[in-house]
């Protein structure tokens, strides 16, 4: 990842934070003197997302291309 990209990630997650998501995991650089040398982000989960809301702002749209791998998780009810 570039310089580049690593500050759009982080913005992302820092965006998120502030407007009051919840960080299940992640969210920050890797542990270990080796991943402090390059632009890494640990795996992010974010919880209670509201139906709608992407993590992608300005757009806000779900399914936009990210850097890297990015997999959006809803829950669904078979009630009725």
């Amino acid at each position: 990842m570039s310089r580049q990209q690593y500050g759009k990630v982080v913005s992302y997650i820092e965006e998120g934070k502030r407007s009051g998501l919840r960080v299940l995991t992640g969210g920050g650089r890797p542990a270990g003197a080796d991943m402090q040398q390059g632009f890494y982000v640990q795996p992010t989960v974010f919880a209670e997302v509201p139906t709608g809301r992407g993590l992608h702002w300005p757009t806000s749209q779900l399914n936009l291309n990210r850097y890297g791998q990015g997999v959006d998780l809803c829950l669904v009810s078979d009630e009725l």
